[in-house]
């Protein structure tokens, strides 16, 4: 069995979705090609070959997007805002987590004010996505106080 993955600039924690899944490796191969071909650059496609388990799997070719990467990859950077995006949206919330003297390797909650500059850009931010996720129906947690 066969999957195409077509990876936004070819990192596997970005966008991403299915092109094809089926035993034809050929088909495969030529809708990783053509879908890349086809989004101008911006992704590049993964082609997959699973054991008949569905278990383990191979990558079996790679059709780069137009930052010329070798095989799709995982981007620790874009972790990184991820994480401190929460840890600001924490901040304006009013709560930083810190080391805890009393336990070691762990984290406690505690209460800290915000200058108004960093609540009132989260608050955009929080009203940008809420009214993106309102067309999808989703629900944007806000600041819980």
């Amino acid at each position: 069995m066969y999957l195409v993955t077509a990876y936004r600039w070819g990192l596997t924690n970005n966008h991403h979705y299915y092109v094809y899944a089926g035993p034809d490796k050929n088909k495969a191969i030529d809708l990783a090609q053509e879908e890349t071909r086809g989004c101008g650059g911006k992704y590049g496609c993964a082609v997959y070959a699973f054991t008949e388990d569905g278990v383990n799997y191979t990558l079996e070719a790679y059709f780069p997007s137009s930052y010329d990467e070798v095989k799709p990859y995982h981007d620790e950077r874009s972790d990184m805002f991820r994480r401190l995006g929460v840890i600001l949206h924490n901040y304006a919330c009013g709560t930083v987590y810190l080391p805890d003297p009393d336990r070691v390797g762990t984290l406690k909650p505690v209460k800290m004010e915000p200058p108004g500059w960093v609540v009132d850009a989260v608050k955009r931010e929080e009203e940008l996505a809420g009214a993106i996720a309102k067309r999808s129906k989703e629900k944007v947690e806000g600041c819980k106080q």
